[in-house]
């Protein structure tokens, strides 16, 4: 979502590589700056119908091929992906878009075990889920701390264990 072209024309990556080799290091932001602040700038400002058609022509581009992080099979349609992505918002999408640019080696884990969205009223929500023994991670805490800061809806659900 971050890449308005292809990810091989961009990156030079090729289409067998599921990501490009300097992702999980600092030079990946740094040699794409320019490019990465363009793309966020244009996910702030963008509106709902323009976040959808972007996610529907990267799903028909990309779907099904290897890219870190990405699992095609989570969505039945993309339409549920275009309904996430609305649901989310460009603002809050660009901010954890920028966060995964800056530091992907550090961000990939520690996020909400949930996103919940509700497509009539395109509000989403970020769970944590705790079961009775549980304690949240450092990397859970960042996330969960930044997603606040970033305006997003987050949740800590703690299951209790129900003894008879």
């Amino acid at each position: 979502f971050l890449y308005p072209k292809t990810l091989h024309e961009i990156l030079n990556v090729t289409l067998e590589q599921g990501a490009p080799l300097d992702l999980f290091t600092s030079e990946f932001s740094m040699r794409r700056k320019e490019l990465i602040e363009a793309r966020l700038d244009w996910m702030r400002g963008a509106k709902v119908e323009e976040l959808q058609s972007e996610v529907e022509r990267i799903w028909n581009a990309h779907c099904g091929k290897a890219c870190v992080s990405v699992n095609w099979e989570l969505f039945a349609t993309q339409d549920d992906t275009k309904m996430l992505a609305a649901s989310v918002g460009g603002v809050l999408l660009s901010c954890i878009c920028r966060q995964f640019a800056l530091d992907y080696a550090h961000s990939a884990g520690g996020l909400p075990d949930l996103t919940l969205w509700n497509p009539k009223t395109l509000e989403c929500k970020f769970v944590e889920v705790k079961g009775p023994r549980d304690r949240l991670s450092s990397k859970q805490v960042v996330w969960l701390s930044r997603l606040i800061e970033w305006g997003a809806n987050v949740e800590v659900c703690r299951v209790k264990a129900n003894v008879t």
